[in-house]
């Protein structure tokens, strides 16, 4: 069987989609963030603290907001 590695066995997004996906959530968030008391955001370790600091970044650069980023580490419930 040929197994790619780590990180190479699915894409769900080209790198042009994935930046226009960025992109639209980052104007979203935007519009709901301006102005709001104390924003953060808030990445689950692993796949979304990656995501988070991607627009953490768009939204500095293309907003002008400083918003920090927190990691959350969590557990998947098994039962049993």
């Amino acid at each position: 069987m040929d197994e790619k590695p780590t990180g190479e066995r699915f894409c769900l997004y080209t790198t042009a989609d994935l930046d226009a996906v960025l992109d639209r959530m980052a104007a979203e968030a935007a519009a709901l963030l301006a102005g709001a008391d104390k924003p953060m955001l808030l990445g689950i370790l692993r796949r979304g603290a990656p995501l988070a600091e991607m627009l953490e970044r768009r939204l500095l650069a293309d907003f002008g907001l400083d918003i920090p980023r927190h990691g959350l580490k969590g557990r998947r419930y098994g039962d049993g």
